[in-house]
C-alpha cells in the first residue's frame, strides 16, 4: 500500500493515525496526530523518507573526509620517508624515526662499541664498553637525547667507535709516614710546614682478581722544622725577658711587681707540677699582660726521653694543658722552651703535631750563680739588641733576679727599648706565620 492510499484509507474511515512506537505526547506523536487533523499525512511522511537516506548520505561523506585526513596525517607522519645524511652517506627513513631507533635498526652502521678491560688492560667482554659516540648536526648527543630526538630532513649524523670501560677494582691503601726535616740554629724554632702522610695502593680487579701494585700514589710531605732569629720590624726596638722553672711563691711575685712597676712585660715558661699549685701566679702574670708558657710538665730531660715518643709528646702537652688553663687561656699556648735548652730532630718529630714553637735565647744572664744582681744587669744592657732574647729564672735566682730587674729596665727603657712577650716580639716579624705568633698549632 501506498503512503496515499494508506492516507486515505485511515482518513475516510475517520481512523486515528497509529502512534506505536511514539512515546505519548512527543513531538513526534503531536506531528502526526496534526498532519492526520490537516490532512498533510502522505506529504509529512514523504518528508520524513527523503530525510533519512539524506542524513545518512551525510554521515558517511563526513567520515570519508575524516578519513582522508586521517590517513593524509598518517602517511605524512609516518609512512613519508626524509633523507638525513650518516657518515657522509644519504639514508632514507621514515619521518618521526628518532636518532636512537635509526641507529639501533642498522646497528650503528658497522661502529663498534667499546670493550670491558681488566685493570691490565685484557678484554673481559667484547662491546660492553660504551656506545659509540653520536655527533648530530655538529653536536655531541647523549644516549637519553638520541632517545627524544626526531630526526628532520637534511640532519647529519658522525659516529665514533665506543670508549672502553675498566672493571671495578678494590684497593688496599698503605700509608707512608712523612718525613722531618730540621733546620736549627735560630734562638726560635717553629713548624713552617706540617708534614702530610702519603700512600702505596694495590688494585685487585672484582672480575678479573688480576692484583696490580700501583706503588707509591701519592708522595709524602715532609714537615719541616725552621729557626730564625727574631728581628722586629719598626721604629722601635724590642727586646724579651723570658723567665724559666717557676712559678715559685717568694720570686715570682717579686718580679711581677718590678715588671708592673716599669710598665714592661715577660714570658714565663712555667713547668706544669709548680703551674698546678700556684694557680693564683699564673693567673696574676697573664691578667697583667705577661704571657705564661710551658716548660715541660716535670723538667725532663727531653732528649733523654726521646726513644719515647709518646712519653715526650705527653710531657709536653700535659705542660702546655696546665699552664694554659691556670693563666685563664681560652685556647692552650703551644709554645714552649725545652729544659736545659736540649732538642733534637726526635723531639721534634713526636711533638710537631700539637707544639707550634720551641723559643732558646741568645743571651744567658748566668743569674743561677749568685753572681750579684748588678753583674746580671750589666750583661743585660750590655748585650742588649733588638730581637734579643734573655733567659733567667724566677726558681733558682733568687732575690738578686728581681733587684737586677729594677737596674736594667729603666736603663734600658732609656735607650728607646720596649719589653714585650715573646708572642709581641713574633707578631712584630713578619717572616713568622701567624699562628706561631699567636702560639697555636698549624692546622
Amino acid at each position: 500500500m501506498s503512503a496515499r492510499d494508506w492516507n486515505d484509507e485511515y482518513t475516510n474511515s475517520n481512523s486515528t493515525v497509529p502512534t506505536r512506537g511514539m512515546v505519548p505526547g512527543s513531538d513526534e506523536e503531536r506531528e502526526m496526530l496534526s498532519a492526520q487533523a490537516s490532512g498533510d499525512l502522505y506529504a509529512t511522511v514523504e518528508t520524513r523518507r527523503r530525510s533519512v537516506p539524506e542524513l545518512v548520505k551525510l554521515i558517511i561523506a563526513v567520515l570519508v573526509i575524516a578519513l582522508a585526513m586521517g590517513g593524509g596525517w598518517y602517511w605524512f607522519t609516518y609512512k613519508r620517508h626524509i633523507s638525513v645524511v650518516v657518515d657522509d652517506k644519504d639514508v632514507s627513513v621514515p619521518a618521526s624515526t628518532t636518532v636512537s631507533e635509526l641507529l639501533t635498526k642498522n646497528n650503528y652502521f658497522g661502529v663498534a662499541h667499546g670493550d670491558l678491560l681488566s685493570i691490565t688492560g685484557q678484554v673481559l667482554k667484547k662491546g660492553a664498553g660504551s656506545a659509540p659516540e653520536v655527533v648530530l648536526n655538529g653536536q655531541i648527543i647523549s644516549d637519553a637525547t638520541a632517545k627524544t630526538t626526531k630526526l628532520q630532513r637534511g640532519d647529519e649524523l658522525s659516529l665514533s667507535a665506543g670508549g672502553n670501560y675498566t672493571e671495578d677494582h678494590d684497593v688496599t691503601r698503605t700509608p707512608i709516614e712523612p718525613g722531618l726535616q730540621f733546620n736549627p740554629g735560630g734562638t726560635v724554632q717553629y713548624v713552617k710546614v706540617q708534614g702530610k702522610p702519603g700512600y702505596h695502593e694495590v688494585w685487585v680487579g672484582k672480575l678479573s682478581h688480576e692484583k696490580v701494585d700501583k706503588g707509591e700514589v701519592k708522595k709524602p710531605v715532609d714537615t719541616i722544622i725552621d729557626s730564625l732569629n727574631p728581628n722586629p720590624e719598626g721604629d722601635k726596638m724590642y727586646i724579651a725577658l723570658t723567665f724559666t722553672d717557676g712559678p715559685d711563691p717568694s720570686n715570682t711575685p717579686a718580679i711581677l711587681d718590678v715588671l708592673k712597676q716599669n710598665g714592661a712585660h715577660a714570658t714565663f715558661f712555667d713547668n706544669g707540677v709548680l703551674s698546678k699549685d700556684n694557680p693564683d701566679i699564673e693567673k696574676r702574670a697573664a691578667s697583667e699582660g705577661n704571657q705564661v708558657a710551658s716548660h715541660t710538665w716535670s723538667n725532663q730531660d727531653l732528649v733523654v726521653m726521646q726513644d719515647n715518643p709518646k712519653g715526650v709528646a705527653e710531657e709536653v702537652s700535659k705542660g702546655e694543658e696546665q699552664t694554659s688553663k691556670a693563666a685563664g687561656y681560652k685556647k692552650t699556648n703551644r709554645m714552649i722552651r725545652v729544659p736545659y735548652g736540649s732538642y733534637s730532630k726526635e723531639v721534634w718529630q713526636a711533638i710537631h703535631k700539637t707544639t707550634s714553637s720551641i723559643v732558646m735565647w741568645d743571651v744567658d744572664t748566668g743569674d743561677l750563680s749568685a753572681i750579684g744582681a748588678q753583674t746580671i744587669a750589666n750583661t743585660v744592657i750590655s748585650r742588649a739588641h733588638n730581637g734579643s732574647i734573655f733567659v733567667l729564672h724566677d726558681n733558682g735566682g733568687g732575690a738578686q733576679v728581681p733587684q737586677a730587674l729594677s737596674i736594667l729596665i729603666p736603663r734600658l727603657k732609656q735607650q728607646g727599648y720596649e719589653f714585650v712577650t715573646m708572642k709581641e716580639m713574633l707578631a712584630k716579624d713578619s717572616r713568622f706565620p701567624k699562628n706561631v705568633a699567636e702560639a697555636l698549632p698549624m692546622e
